[in-house]
């Protein structure tokens, strides 16, 4: 397979213009047009162990393939949780979240191409989109450690067959019962039954009491090395 690539720098302003491709294979020739910031992203991953996505729209923020896997970001906005405590089926405020699932890529069974890990999840603020240095905060109830770490005891994630299949994967997460392990994490240090049963059942979480945890998105998952 042949690839030539024709750059205008008269027309080129910025990473998001477009560039010329044509490819040659087997004597069938195919023309189209690629955004130089992704033609960018093959070139990176072709040439390194890791390859960024640029900051993908709606809950996909962005995905990473390491040599270790497929990491991807799924943003969940803020609201009222159904959820299940101390045998109690109750309505919960949740922040604004960010989860990040692993991903091995093998042949499972049939139709199922990954096997899923739900690895950390982390809160943030406000409604703006996020950024690279969007600040960062504790996932305020249980089931996640202070640093991000998530534990479901005995809840597993199915496994999928593509990647958009993530998208509502996080219902498994809110659906797994809550115990009190790592307890609360938030300023007024209030106990978890309190938070759950009384400060934000069936009402807004107020993320004025979100813990911080002094980091930013990108630097708190290492993020950023082919978005410069």
């Amino acid at each position: 397979m042949k690839i030539e690539i024709t750059i205008d720098s008269k027309k080129l302003r910025n990473l998001n213009d477009y560039v010329e491709v044509r490819q040659v294979e087997n004597g069938r020739v195919t023309n189209f047009q690629m955004a130089l910031d992704d033609l960018l992203s093959v070139f990176s991953y072709a040439s390194e162990n890791m390859s960024e996505s640029p900051m993908l729209p709606r809950n996909c923020i962005k995905h990473t393939v390491t040599t270790s896997g497929i990491n991807v970001y799924i943003e969940v906005p803020k609201q009222i949780w159904t959820i299940e405590y101390s045998n109690n089926k109750i309505n919960v405020g949740f922040p604004r979240l960010i989860f990040r699932y692993c991903l091995q890529e093998e042949k499972l069974k049939e139709n199922c191409t990954y096997s899923v890990s739900l690895d950390r999840i982390v809160a943030v603020k406000g409604k703006r989109k996020l950024t690279p240095t969007t600040p960062i905060f504790n996932f305020p109830y249980s089931h996640v450690d202070d640093s991000g770490r998530v534990c479901m005891g005995g809840t597993t994630l199915p496994d999928i067959g593509c990647i958009s299949e993530l998208e509502s994967m996080h219902s498994l997460f809110f659906n797994s019962p809550f115990s009190s392990d790592y307890g609360s994490k938030t300023t007024t240090k209030e106990p978890l039954w309190k938070l759950l049963m009384e400060d934000f059942n069936n009402k807004e979480f107020n993320e004025d009491i979100l813990l911080p945890l002094d980091d930013t998105f990108y630097s708190f998952f290492s993020l950023g090395k082919n978005d410069k």
